[in-house]
């Protein structure tokens, strides 16, 4: 009995321990499902060779019923074999995104620098499949203050389920940070701001939904705030006037050139030479400045005759929201510039017109012109209300010049505008 007794033993040993030569062997298996695209190995494994075991690992991957070996559509965990007898455990997971596979049995390999020391296989069939994520959810996003003083710390904290990977941006700025999928951190409030928190289940085929959530942290300005300043004409000839424009908000004090003015206005003005305007702002002890020079060239106003009400000479039209501008009024034009000229005119009588346009040379200061060139041309006016005509001038290089504007050959309706080329040195 004792006899029996000892050879059943001795053959359930056999069966759970085999034994390599050369004192190594792989036994014990056993693993666990943890999900159907996940599960757990775990094996004995001794070594007992006398040698260096640096480089050498014990990796289990699962085998198809044709008996080959699928490492394409899994990831892999490896432990680094030790001297003596060790237990050693691996998740094997399938791959996102790859087809669905049905393994066999699950073979465990000692493997040194890629030739295989010794593999046994273990039956354990497996359909390995992935099941359908959990949504990623952003449980919560907080601030420990919705008001803070310009300078203070101000803590972010957060909370996500399902999320691998979670980021923190602050708007209007590059500050993104990658941050744990639950946390806090600390930031510094210099102005009014907005964080978002966004979080994804991370790199996948396909596009990858990202659920967001904002906090908004308030602070007090104290500080004045300077919108637009500017001049309806940043170029004049003497006694031409320009209109100033401007708007500031959180402010107890606005002056214009140290006068009193509101908070949102305009001004005319017409400087007889380049003048510098101060436009300053006070919010208790905080103070903003901001300054806007007009500049005056040397010329005298235009002579105008009806119908033309207005004449300039332009660098550069510009055309928006079908009102044109007058870009670089007077210049400072040399030698090859491009040059136009502005006629604004109403009351002209409906039908055909012509336009005579005639340049003369003549020294600055003096009333004395020779005639250079002259075009003429011919348009249909439609209407008696105000009308836009453009035209080049030419470039007659360096010296004073004057264009003469004749509308339908009447003497009595010519105006003219005095301009110079390689000049600006006459300019204040």
């Amino acid at each position: 009995m004792k006899s029996l007794l000892l050879t059943i033993l001795m053959s359930i040993t056999a069966m759970s321990f085999i034994q390599a030569q050369g004192g190594i062997s792989i036994h014990n298996f056993n693993a666990e499902n943890l999900s159907s695209s996940e599960i757990e190995v775990s094996v004995e494994y001794s070594f007992s060779r006398e040698v260096d075991t640096k480089g050498m690992v014990i990796r289990a991957f699962p085998v198809m019923a044709d008996g080959k070996a699928n490492y394409r559509d899994v990831l892999l965990e490896s432990h680094q074999i030790e001297v003596g007898n060790h237990n050693a455990s691996f998740k094997i997971s399938k791959k996102p995104g790859g087809k669905d596979f049905s393994s066999e049995s699950i073979k465990v390999c000692m493997i040194a620098n890629r030739s295989i020391i010794l593999c046994e296989a273990f039956p354990f069939p497996m359909t390995w499949s992935l099941a359908a994520a959990s949504p990623v959810e952003i449980i919560s996003f907080s601030t420990s203050k919705d008001f803070a003083e310009k300078g203070e710390t101000v803590t972010l904290s957060w909370e996500t389920e399902n999320a691998s990977k979670v980021s923190l941006l602050q708007k209007g700025t590059r500050a993104l940070f990658s941050v744990p999928t639950s946390g806090s951190k600390n930031v510094v409030i210099d102005k009014t701001s907005t964080y978002v928190l966004m979080a994804s289940a991370g790199s996948s085929k396909g596009p990858t939904k990202v659920e967001s959530k904002n906090v908004r942290i308030e602070v007090e300005n104290n500080e004045p705030v300077l919108g637009n300043f500017y001049a309806s004409r940043p170029t004049v000839r003497r006694g031409i006037a320009s209109k100033l424009l401007w708007d500031v908000y959180n402010a107890d004090k606005v002056t214009l050139n140290g006068e009193p003015v509101e908070a949102i206005g305009d001004k005319i003005v017409s400087p007889i030479r380049t003048t510098r305007y101060l436009l300053r702002a006070q919010k208790g002890d905080n103070v903003k400045e901001e300054f806007l020079s007009i500049y005056v060239t040397p010329f005298a106003p235009p002579k105008l005759s009806d119908p033309i009400y207005s004449l300039e000479i332009c660098k550069r039209i510009d055309t928006n929201n079908g009102y044109s501008r007058c870009i670089s009024s007077d210049g400072p034009f040399v030698t090859g510039d491009e040059i136009l000229v502005m006629v604004r005119l109403k009351g002209l009588p409906r039908g055909e017109s012509s336009i005579k346009r005639i340049t003369y040379r003549g020294l600055f200061g003096k009333d004395k012109w020779t005639k250079a060139h002259q075009e003429e041309s011919t348009f249909t006016n439609t209407s008696t209300g105000e009308r836009l005509l453009t035209f080049p001038v030419v470039n007659l290089g360096e010296g004073a010049k004057k264009l003469e504007i004749v509308i339908n050959g009447n003497k009595e309706s010519t105006s003219e505008i005095v301009y110079c080329v390689d000049c600006s040195r006459l300019w204040e």
